[in-house]
């Protein structure tokens, strides 16, 4: 008696996913929505993949960092301004140009060569 219940048991399982794996290719079948959003998940899972087997992935990030903070230097070197110094220098261009509008002097730099 035992195995005539496990058998049913194992009967109905494999029913119950038959009529799932049934339902789902029914729907994908016939709605455009369902074929977008599983080409979307078809997409996630190869791009993530992908990024799993990119021995590489690491490096390259550590060298791109690396390249930005070189950047940064470099370019703040240049202006001899940190980025908070940059936000207000063009607060303070921009109100001279205000102030030159309205008929002030020229500030040094404005004025036409």
């Amino acid at each position: 008696m035992q195995m005539s219940n496990e058998s049913r048991r194992a009967r109905l399982a494999v029913m119950a996913a038959s009529v799932g794996i049934a339902a789902a290719l029914v729907a994908y079948a016939a709605s455009p929505e369902v074929r977008h959003a599983v080409s979307h998940a078809a997409h996630s899972v190869k791009h993530t993949v992908s990024n799993f087997f990119d021995h590489d992935r690491r490096k390259r990030s550590e060298h791109r960092k690396a390249r930005r903070q070189e950047h940064a230097k470099t370019s703040h070197a240049r202006t001899g301004m940190t980025s908070g110094h940059r936000e207000t220098a063009l607060a303070v261009s921009s109100s001279a140009r205000a102030q030159g509008e309205r008929g002030s002097p020229a500030v040094s730099g404005d004025a036409p060569t």
